[in-house]
C-alpha cells in the first residue's frame, strides 16, 4: 500500500511527533471498511428481498476532499478499491453528479471484468449519500443489480454506529467510515 505525500499528511504525522505518543497502529480505510460493505449488505438484503446472494458488493460515498471512494468485495474480501475526483453536488443540478457517478461505476465494472467479474455472479450496489443526488443514479445503472442509494445517518443506523450532527451533512461517507473503525476492538491491518 502506498500513501501520497501531501502537506495535510505531512501536518499530521509532525503533530503526532509532537504529542509525543506512541502509534499504535496505522489503518487503510477500504481494508477497514471491508467489514463494513460486508454488514451493510447483508443488512440492506431484507430490502432486496431476502439474501442478495451476490458474490460482489459495491460501497460508493464521497468524501469532504472531493474524491468519490468505491471499495468493491468479493466473497468478503477486498477486491479494489478506486478513489477519484467528483465535483461537489448541485442542488440545482443532480443529475450532473448522478451522472459523473455513473461514469466511475462503469469504469469500475469494467476493470472488475478482469477480476472475473459477470453479471451472472451478483452484485450489490450501495451509495452512500443525499438521496437527492443518489437516487437518480438507479435509472443510470444499466448492469442487473441490487442497488440501494442509503444516507450516511441511515447506514450507520443500520450498522450501529451512532454518527453526531448529520444535519445538512448526510451526503458525505467520511462519518461512517471513522465510525465504523473507531468502534473496533483492533485495525484489520
Amino acid at each position: 500500500a502506498a500513501v501520497p505525500s501531501t502537506e495535510s499528511y505531512s501536518r499530521l504525522m509532525k503533530a503526532l511527533g509532537n504529542a509525543e505518543l506512541g502509534l499504535s497502529g496505522y489503518g487503510l480505510l477500504p481494508v477497514e471498511s471491508v467489514l463494513m460493505v460486508k454488514a451493510l449488505a447483508t443488512k440492506l438484503a431484507q430490502r432486496w428481498g431476502g439474501t442478495s446472494g451476490a458474490a460482489w458488493s459495491i460501497l460508493i460515498g464521497q468524501h469532504h476532499g472531493g474524491g468519490l471512494r468505491q471499495i468493491v468485495i468479493k466473497n468478503g474480501e477486498l477486491a479494489l478499491t478506486r478513489v477519484t475526483p467528483i465535483e461537489e453536488p448541485n442542488p440545482s443540478a443532480t443529475e450532473v453528479w448522478a451522472g459523473d457517478v455513473s461514469q466511475e461505476l462503469q469504469a469500475t465494472l469494467s476493470y472488475l471484468s478482469r477480476f472475473g467479474y459477470t453479471p451472472e455472479d451478483g452484485i450489490n450496489i450501495m451509495v452512500v449519500g443525499d438521496p437527492s443526488y443518489t437516487e437518480p443514479l438507479e435509472d443510470l445503472i444499466t448492469v442487473p443489480c441490487n442497488f440501494e442509494a442509503i444516507s450516511a445517518s441511515e447506514a450507520g443506523k443500520l450498522l450501529g454506529v451512532k454518527l453526531r450532527n448529520m444535519q445538512g451533512d448526510n451526503h458525505y461517507a467520511d462519518a461512517l467510515h471513522a465510525g465504523w473503525t473507531a468502534g473496533k476492538l483492533s485495525l484489520t491491518l
